[in-house]
């Protein structure tokens, strides 16, 4: 009986060391499979993010460069318009200043990371926060962009046209393909359309709206470009840190 016994417990202790090997092998592979999959969602998220970087990066340039024409204009403002620039000086500042630029955020991979909750593979709480905070504070440039698009479009640009011919400014840039006017259009006669635009206080006070609402949307697109750079700096130091050699 006690060899019998002893028989029983050295079968039971190798079928739990059987069963607890097994579970260490599962779960040594169930780890080797999540550290490749984080190292690709690393991987992904940095060209994505990479991205987003470049494009604030041009986005912002082109919001400084309608400031500059925005601040530009309105030192041309005032009630004495007997020397007002011609078309050729005014006309690059006023498309340049009714230019808005959109930024068109890159959100696939990180929209697919938490959807399908491989977001928390990430083993960086840091860089994760970073990443979950980022679409909120990418949203909120947007609706500022939008706002500042729709003040321009229903505001500014339509009181320029009570004054100024849009085609005569785009014709003498010659920035855009006018194939489409016929010979019957005839260009502005009228030499004192820029005089009166300038001359008036309403026109002055949608300038000013335009630059603080202009330095407004700098300031917005400088803080996510921070908030990107930090987060392409944590990538990086996270893709060191799970490379396969470090695994």
């Amino acid at each position: 009986m006690k060899i019998l016994s002893r028989q029983f417990v050295a079968e039971g202790v190798l079928i739990v060391a059987s069963i607890l090997v097994a579970f260490s092998i599962d779960a040594w592979w169930d780890n080797l499979q999540d550290r490749k999959t984080e190292r690709s969602a690393v991987q992904r998220l940095t060209i994505e993010f990479e991205e987003n970087l470049r494009q604030l990066e041009a986005k912002r340039e082109k919001h400084a460069m309608s400031l500059r024409a925005t601040e530009a204009l309105l030192a041309m403002v005032g009630p004495d318009q007997s020397n007002v620039p011609v078309i050729s000086t005014i006309g690059p500042l006023l498309v340049q200043c009714l230019t808005n630029a959109t930024f068109d955020p890159r959100l696939g991979t990180l929209n697919s990371l938490v959807s399908s909750g491989e977001l928390v593979l990430v083993e960086d709480i840091e860089l994760q926060s970073l990443l979950t905070e980022w679409p909120s504070a990418a949203q909120n440039l947007l609706e500022w962009q939008r706002i500042e698009r729709e003040n321009t479009e229903q505001f500014l640009l339509p009181f320029t046209l009570d004054y100024v011919a849009y085609p005569d400014v785009m014709l003498e840039l010659a920035l855009t393909d006018f194939d489409y006017l016929d010979d019957s259009y005839v260009e502005s006669r009228f030499d004192s359309d820029f005089a009166a635009l300038f001359s008036t206080l309403r026109f002055e006070g949608m300038l000013n709206n335009r630059r603080v609402n202009l330095k407004h949307l700098i300031y917005k697109a400088e803080t996510l470009e921070k908030s990107t750079a930090a987060i392409l700096e944590r990538l990086a130091d996270h893709a060191a840190a799970v490379a396969p050699d470090n695994s």
